[in-house]
C-alpha cells in the first residue's frame, strides 16, 4: 500500500533541493555578447584572480552571433576584470590571441581589452572590424628558474561596441587607464590634472566596480593616502565590503609598517625585516630577475655610504624558490652590504600585504613606525631622503 504521507514528504524534499539549486544557478553572473561580422567555433573569458592564478570559464552558444558565460559567485569575487579570446595562445609557434574593443566617443575612438564583472549582468553588442597581426610580438617565457626574451606573433581581432548598458563599461570608456595617471601618452598632464580627473569620475560613477578595483590595483601611484581618500570617499559602499574595497581602505587607514618575520637572506633564520626601529629605514623590494633593480643598485650603493649612520636598509627579495640560489649569487657578487629577508615561501601574500604592484618598490619607515613610498630614481624624492636623514643627523 502505498505510504500517502511519506510522498508527500518525498515531494516536499524534492521541490525544495530543485529551488535551492535554482537559487544557486541565479547566483551566476551572466555576460552576454552579441557579435556580427565573425564566427567562432569557441569563445572564453580569462583573468586573473587575487593571487594572480588565471581563470577561465567557456562561454555557451546560444545562438549563431550569441554566446553567454555563466560566472559563479566563487569566481566573481575574487575576479576583478577579465578579457575575452577565441584560442589558447599557441606556446610551440608562440602566436597569442586578442580580442579588442574599440568604441566610439564624440572626442576620439576609446580601445581596450578588459572588462569589468559588475553586479549587474552585462549585454555587449558589438560588429568585427578587421584582424590585425604584430609579427614581432615580445614573449617571457622561464627556462631553467630564468625569465628568457623570445619573439612571436600576436593576433587581435577588433570589434566595435555598438550597444552597451552596462555601467562599468561605460566608466571604462569615459577613462581606459583610470588611476594609472597615465592617458596614452598623447597629452602631457600633471598629477594635480589626473587627481582632479580622477575624483569628478569618482563622483560621475559612484556605483562602478572598475573604478573601485583600479583604484585598488594602482593605489601607490598616488602621492598620498589622502590622495587616495579623495576618490575613494565618493564611490558608494556597494563594493567596499569587497576585496579589492577592504584594501584600499586598508591603505588609508593603516600607517604604520608592519614589521613581520621573513627567513634572513643569508642564514635562512627568520628574523624581522627592520631590526632597528628607532632609525630611518628603507626597505627595499626586489628580485633577482628584475633588470631595473640592478640598475638601481649604484644608487643604493651611494645612498648606503652617505647615509648609513642614520639609515638603516634592507632587501625584501620577492624571488620565488626557483629562483632564490640566483638572489643570493647576486647578493655575492655585487658585494651588497646591507641585510635580506626572502619572501619566498609566500611571495604574491607579501606583496599584496604592503602594496607592491611591481619591482623595484621602496618603502621609506620613519623611527616608530610611519612610512611612505619613496622612489629613489626620481630626483625631488631623492633629494628629500637626503635632506630629511641630514637634518637628523645635524640636531645630534
Amino acid at each position: 500500500m502505498v505510504n500517502i504521507k511519506f510522498l508527500r514528504r518525498l515531494l516536499l524534499v524534492i521541490i525544495v533541493i530543485f529551488i535551492s539549486n535554482e537559487a544557486l544557478v541565479a547566483h551566476d553572473h551572466i555576460i552576454n555578447f552579441q557579435i556580427t561580422g565573425i564566427k567562432y567555433d569557441s569563445l572564453y573569458i580569462f583573468g586573473p584572480d587575487i593571487n594572480m592564478k588565471k581563470i577561465e570559464i567557456d562561454g555557451q552558444r546560444k545562438g549563431e552571433n550569441h554566446w553567454s558565460f555563466a560566472v559563479p559567485d566563487s569566481i566573481y569575487d575574487i575576479l576583478s576584470a577579465f578579457e575575452v579570446t577565441y584560442k589558447t595562445t599557441d606556446w610551440k609557434k608562440y602566436i597569442t590571441y586578442f580580442i579588442r574593443f574599440n568604441y566610439l566617443t564624440k572626442k576620439d575612438t576609446v580601445n581596450f581589452m578588459a572588462l569589468s564583472l559588475a553586479d549587474e549582468d552585462m549585454f555587449l553588442k558589438a560588429r568585427f572590424l578587421r584582424r590585425d597581426t604584430i609579427k614581432k610580438f615580445p614573449f617571457i617565457i622561464q627556462e631553467n628558474g630564468k625569465n628568457t626574451l623570445t619573439y612571436g606573433e600576436r593576433i587581435t581581432d577588433e570589434f566595435q561596441i555598438i550597444d552597451t548598458l552596462s555601467t562599468d563599461i561605460a566608466a571604462r570608456i569615459a577613462d581606459p587607464y583610470f588611476s594609472a595617471f597615465w592617458n596614452g601618452g598623447e597629452i602631457h598632464k600633471t598629477y594635480e590634472d589626473y587627481l582632479k580627473e580622477y575624483i569628478e569620475m569618482s563622483l560621475k560613477y559612484p556605483d562602478s566596480k572598475y573604478l573601485m578595483t583600479n583604484l585598488s590595483n594602482y593605489i601607490m601611484l598616488y602621492h598620498s593616502r589622502e590622495d587616495v581618500a579623495k576618490v575613494y570617499n565618493n564611490l558608494s559602499d556597494k563594493y567596499k565590503l569587497t576585496y579589492w574595497g577592504k584594501r584600499i581602505n586598508e591603505y588609508i587607514h593603516e600607517k604604520v609598517f608592519d614589521n613581520i618575520k621573513l627567513p634572513s637572506g643569508e642564514t635562512g633564520v627568520p628574523e624581522t625585516i627592520i631590526k632597528d626601529t628607532t632609525k630611518y629605514n628603507l626597505v627595499i623590494f626586489s628580485a633577482s630577475w628584475c633588470t631595473p633593480c640592478r640598475e638601481e643598485i649604484p644608487l643604493l650603493k651611494k645612498l648606503f655610504s652617505d647615509l648609513h649612520n642614520k639609515l638603516n636598509m634592507v632587501y625584501v627579495s620577492v624571488d620565488e624558490p626557483n629562483t632564490v640560489a640566483e638572489w643570493k649569487n647576486l647578493m655575492q657578487k655585487e658585494r651588497i652590504p646591507w641585510r635580506s629577508v626572502l619572501a619566498e615561501n609566500d611571495t604574491k601574500k607579501i606583496m599584496r600585504k604592503y602594496f607592491v604592484d611591481g619591482v623595484p618598490y621602496t618603502i621609506l619607515v620613519y623611527p616608530g613606525g610611519l612610512m611612505k613610498k619613496l622612489d629613489i630614481r626620481n630626483a625631488s624624492e631623492w633629494a628629500q631622503l637626503y635632506k630629511l636623514v641630514r637634518k637628523i643627523q645635524n640636531r645630534e
